[in-house]
């Protein structure tokens, strides 16, 4: 029970309320808000309170959370549920980027700490519990993406008849544009318009805008006229057909929208109570997660929750006042407060203004909000329990129209808590007995004050009334509490002590404030002295027994301190001995069975020297012999982590063969990086197996074209990958196995389900005894054999296999050993995608070969992410594409260069130096401080962040390659690395520029050497498109080339544009400028109607944090637009900007995919 009616207003929760819709992201939140109640259940409350503090952990540890899209689709599902109702773009838009972010929540919660331990290691185990039964609809979602483009726009070919009307919307509009070209031209040759005249819109059709005088120049119908009169807009009768037409279809394209959309939502609507079920999860996600930023805004924490009647805090804030306060610098002062069975009820006295009614308030807000499953502002030592009911008295309640005084609503509320209370109740009373006359108010207000401690009742009291205080000391379970005053500055300390009454202090506060001096001292005779000297008697003692009690408490502390450390002390003893015990154990066996082979090895020594007796070769031989077997014991450790992976390679060998693999089968492997993906590729490679690596992050239909069109017969998958497939679209498959455990996910041959149900037994079968070295024999490969097929893409009109030799990996991983430093021990941060050949081959082909230890990130590789991974493991080399170094590097450190003050010192001689020096350490120990360079490679480099790099003398170098040579093409060390550039030919490779002027004319690269593929695997016309007949491949890329044989890319030759008089324009050049000016993240330069067109992603973050609106970016891209232009000659200036809303979608090697942007509208 909570009393009264008003109480969430009388204690500021209302507040609460409203800075929690305040945080919300949606409606679903903001009524989950407005629902939160008051429970009394312990395991709901304790449930609630553990989901907030874990998204606590979230928002303070992970980047990754998916909480950008939270809309309220509801009110529309609810309409569709008519039939002939369906969602329009805007709705479906929203119902898939909900629907996305819902399935991405599940994902994300139901991943382990771990991913290669069991599920029960969740690092969030209760949102998990609350993502478990939820339905995430990825056919829903496929379904939706098949209709709209990623901007939420009805796709062309979202069906055959669409897709047929918006070819002859743009084949008309393209005739007409044409013929009022053509007029237009006419026009202006005889004088008609204006040279500077282009056709325009009136009424959804194309005119041509005429001076008044001269309309009847031009054949056609007039449809408007300017406001000002000067200009009349012309339909030329040549084109009055034509826009009829273009009427037509735009009315057959709004029924066929509406027949796609109609369809859908006939489609979704059995659907709909289960999607509804998986909105009311986001709503509660949105709800605890704007627990969790409130909880961060205040310092909110769960303190030790019992399930029995309990306050005992420490340094408890009332969240409130702590952030109006701290809007002006200051800071509350905390609460210390302990009520439990043997101090229940807190008679709390003291001077006016003194904060007894703010401690009062304190404990009921906080009491309040942790029961509606709130954490509250406290010390991580405290305890707090749980209540049924919850009463306050506060303020006041007279009323005018229900005849009561002051004093009667007081009583009134006295009524009800006496009748209503129990030893689970908690009361909040302020001012007692007060209202009335001082002697019957004090003496009813002690009558009350038995009761509730007679009912075992819990409870915080403020009052002046001497007889409560008296009453206080001569009762158990009722405490007396003082809010302390220094009677020398005269000013309240906002302080509670338990143990003793306060004082009102009226006579010191009477004077304080100018009282006169012969009134004060009639008071003081009224009363007597005693009366007087005894108040300050008693805070003399007070005072006394609180540094006392400070000392006591502080031994206390002490003491507890070095029992816990003694006892954890004991724990660990008893442990490092019961460990001890094994080790020694195990290792006395292992030294035995050592010595045994040792004495052995040194006997036989021995007798064979003897036997040699004085052949001096001979005993050499031996003696080395017996060196070599001192190095195989040192050796041991290495060797077992071998044997893990020896045998996991020799199980899947049976898997295969029970699958019936044959020499040359393809194997198909897609999941996110992992030790399993690692073991998979090898298993296959050492079988004779051809493998089929999958980037985890296509969707499930490229995944599916992949599968069929390299005609795999197994595919390894990872979880999150499973979810999305669909077996029945792989119909070739044999069987499909979960990679992080190899577990038969499908199976369509009774042999592999054998294998796999039984496969330690088969492997014990195979090798009886045990398993060594002698016992593998793997697949002998040839140069020229095939060893990968590493698709570009998973689209099926961009889809192509690259066949790559196993000399073309031979030849890579030789390249690394020549170039790289790595030895065996050393470590490295796996970050790119092992699926795509730049991470297959630095990041774990040459690392494996050479034995470094080879570190998985499992989270997408943030800034945060990779910085803490540095600092964890101190990588020894570094490998990565150029966004993942140019955001480090954008975001944190240049910003800090830019200042005023430090572009002037960077000007001042020794002092630049000195500062240069400093960030060059600052950026060697982000990356871990202990690498030997860093190799960026798979796009084209920042500029700007090149020259900042090369500033500060940073250990970097760039490479160039391409999937079709495994990858590498171009590399140089760094230092002797040419900036701008990507290095020279690497060993083994020929590379030259077809242009008359390698040096001053780009040119296509082209290359010819072992690293270059057999071709694209069933496209024999895409091979010769690329691989001459003399074996050079033909990149598509265009460069210089300078004497000494540096390559520096300017550009694809697919995307070299042509300005108007023929001249070359290389959009990659332009689009570096543009990446560099304020707020652009990134951009595309395309053409259209011969035009340049900037499309712009711009940084959000950054903008909305200097205070800018969408206006302002607007604005902001237009300026740097005109002074992009300033730099650019005549031919190559950009036109006009497009804002996007979402990065561009980008490649494995975080390219933007431009062809995707071509036919950019707006």
């Amino acid at each position: 029970m909570i009393y009264p009616q008003n109480f969430e207003q009388k204690i500021g929760f209302d507040q609460i309320r409203q800075l929690l819709k305040e945080k919300c992201l949606s409606t679903l939140g903001e009524e989950r808000v407005t629902d939160m109640v008051f429970s009394d259940r312990f395991n709901e409350v304790e449930e609630r309170l553990d989901q907030v503090t874990e998204f606590v952990r979230i928002l303070q540890e992970e980047d990754n959370f998916p909480a950008q899209y939270f809309f309220d689709v509801r009110p529309s599902l609810k309409r569709i549920r008519v039939e002939g109702m369906y969602l329009d773009e805007q709705e479906l838009f929203d119902l898939r980027r909900s629907l996305e972010t819902i399935r991405d929540i599940v994902r994300f919660l139901q991943k382990s700490e771990n991913e290669e331990e069991e599920e029960t290691t969740s690092p969030y185990p209760c949102l998990k519990r609350l993502a478990g039964d939820i339905t995430v609809f990825p056919q829903l979602i496929g379904k939706i993406n098949g209709i709209l483009s990623p901007y939420g726009k009805i796709k062309d070919n979202a069906s055959a008849e669409l897709a047929r009307i918006r070819r002859e919307l743009a084949s008309t509009m393209g005739s007409i544009s044409r013929s009022l070209n053509s007029i237009l031209r006419n026009a202006q040759s005889e004088g008609v318009v204006d040279k500077d005249v282009t056709p325009t819109m009136r009424d959804g059709r194309l005119v041509i805008p005429v001076a008044p005088a001269l309309k009847r120049k031009i054949k056609g119908i007039v449809h408007d006229e300017s406001a000002s009169g000067k200009t009349v807009f012309i339909e030329p009768a040549e084109v009055v057909e034509a826009n009829n037409r273009i009427r037509e279809l735009e009315g057959d394209e709004r029924r066929e929208i509406i027949r796609i959309l109609m369809e859908f939502s006939n489609l979704l609507r059995p659907s709909i109570p289960d999607v509804l079920l998986s909105y009311e999860f986001l709503a509660e996600i949105d709800f605890i997660r704007a627990k969790a930023l409130f909880s961060e805004q205040i310092t909110g924490l769960k303190p030790a929750f019992e399930n029995k009647q309990v306050i005992d805090w420490t340094m408890a804030v009332h969240p409130l006042l702590q952030l109006s306060l701290a809007k002006h610098g200051k800071k509350v002062i905390p609460l210390d407060i302990e009520l439990d069975e043997k101090q229940r009820i807190l008679i709390i006295s003291g001077p006016n203004a003194g904060g007894k009614s703010v401690c009062l308030k304190t404990v009921g807000l906080l009491q309040y909000m942790l029961q509606c499953g709130l954490l509250i502002p406290m010390h991580e030592r405290s305890h707090a329990g749980i209540f049924s009911n919850i009463f306050i008295d506060i303020g006041d309640e007279q009323s005018i129209e229900d005849d009561l005084s002051t004093y009667s609503s007081h009583l009134t509320n006295m009524k009800i808590m006496m009748k209503n209370c129990n030893e689970r109740s908690l009361i909040l009373i302020d001012e007692f007995g007060g209202g009335t006359e001082p002697q019957i108010g004090g003496a009813i207000a002690e009558a009350v004050l038995k009761r509730f401690n007679q009912k075992q009742t819990f409870g915080v009291i403020t009052t002046h009334y001497q007889n409560l205080k008296h009453f206080a000391e001569d009762h158990d379970g009722v405490v007396n509490g003082a809010m302390l005053y220094d009677r020398h500055l005269m000013q309240a300390l906002f302080q509670l002590q338990i143990g003793n009454p306060g004082s009102s202090f009226a006579v010191e506060i009477a004077r304080k404030i100018g009282l006169p001096e012969d009134v004060i001292s009639d008071a003081s005779e009224i009363v007597g002295s005693e009366y007087i000297n005894a108040d300050k008697y008693l805070q003399d003692i007070v005072r006394d027994k609180r540094y006392w009690e400070g000392k006591r408490q502080t031994i206390r502390q002490r003491e507890k301190h070095m029992e816990e450390t003694i006892a954890r002390y004991q724990t660990e003893i008893e442990e490092l001995q019961k460990s001890r015990k094994e080790i020694l154990q195990k290792a006395k066996e292992e030294a035995e069975q050592l010595m045994q082979e040792a004495n052995a090895r040194i006997e036989n020594t021995i007798r064979a020297i003897k036997e040699a007796q004085a052949e001096k070769e001979k005993t050499r031989q031996i003696r080395q012999e017996l060196n070599d077997f001192r190095e195989s014991l040192d050796t041991l450790t290495a060797k077992e982590q071998e044997e893990k992976i020896a045998r996991k390679i020799e199980k899947l060998h049976i898997i295969f063969e029970a699958s019936g693999i044959r020499k040359g089968d393809k194997i198909a492997v897609c999941g996110r990086n992992s030790s399993h993906w690692g073991v998979t590729f090898l298993a296959t490679l050492t079988y004779g197996a051809v493998i089929v690596p999958i980037l985890h992050e296509f969707k499930a239909d490229n995944v599916h074209n992949i599968v069929n069109h390299s005609e795999a017969k197994l595919l390894f998958v990872g979880d999150q990958v499973w979810e999305n497939l669909n077996e029945s679209a792989m119909p070739l498959l044999e069987g499909i196995f979960m990679m992080t455990d190899f577990t038969l996910l499908v199976s369509r041959n009774e042999r592999v389900t054998y294998a796999r149900d039984h496969l330690n037994e088969i492997f014990g079968k195979k090798f009886p005894k045990n398993f060594r070295k002698e016992h593998i024999d793997y697949h002998k490969d040839q140069p020229e054999e095939l060893a990968v097929i590493n698709y570009t893409s998973g689209t099926t009109s961009y889809s192509k296999g690259v066949m790559l030799p196993y000399r073309s990996l031979w030849s890579n991983t030789r390249f690394a050993f020549e170039v790289l430093p790595l030895k065996a021990g050393d470590k490295l941060v796996c970050m790119l995608p092992m699926a795509h050949m730049y991470g297959l081959a630095f990041e774990f082909l040459y690392e494996f070969s050479v034995g470094c230890h080879i570190y998985y990130l499992t989270r997408m590789p943030s800034p945060k992410i990779i910085f803490q991974a540095f600092a964890d493991i101190k990588p020894n080399l570094i490998v990565a594409v150029p966004l993942i170094i140019e955001k480090i590097i954008k975001k944190s450190v240049l910003p800090k260069l830019e200042t005023p003050t430090m572009k002037l010192l960077l000007k001042v001689p020794i002092i630049n130096d000195k500062i240069k020096a400093t960030v060059r350490e600052q950026m060697v120990q982000a990356f871990g401080g202990n690498f030997a360079t860093v190799i960026v490679g798979g796009a084209a480099f920042n500029q700007e962040v090149e020259q900042f790099l090369r500033m500060i003398d940073f250990p970097y170098t760039v490479g160039y390659g391409m999937t079709e040579c495994g990858p590498i093409i171009c590399y140089e060390d760094w230092t002797r690395f040419k900036p701008g550039s990507c290095g020279k030919a690497a060993p083994r490779m020929e590379v030259k520029i077809l242009s008359p002027d390698p040096e001053n004319i780009p040119g296509e690269i082209v290359c010819r050497g072992p690293n270059v593929m057999l071709g694209y695997y069933k496209n024999e016309e895409a091979t010769a498109e690329v691989v001459d007949k003399d074996g050079w491949l033909h990149t598509g890329d265009l460069a210089l080339m300078d004497a000494e044989g540096n390559v520096t890319i300017k550009g694809r030759s697919k995307n070299m544009l042509l300005g108007p008089n023929g001249q070359n324009i290389y959009p990659e050049e332009i689009e570096d400028k543009l990446n560099n000016l304020p707020y652009v993240a990134e951009s595309i330069i395309v053409q259209q109607n011969e035009k340049l067109v900037g499309l712009v992603y711009p940084d959000f973050d950054d903008a909305f944090a200097h205070g800018l609106n969408n206006d302002d970016i607007e604005r902001v891209m237009e300026e740097n637009r005109v002074a992009l232009n300033a730099e650019l000659p005549a031919y190559s200036q950009i036109s006009k900007m497009k804002i996007y809303p979402e990065e561009f979608e980008k490649t494995p090697k975080k390219s933007i995919k431009r062809f995707l942007y071509q036919e950019a509208k707006g």
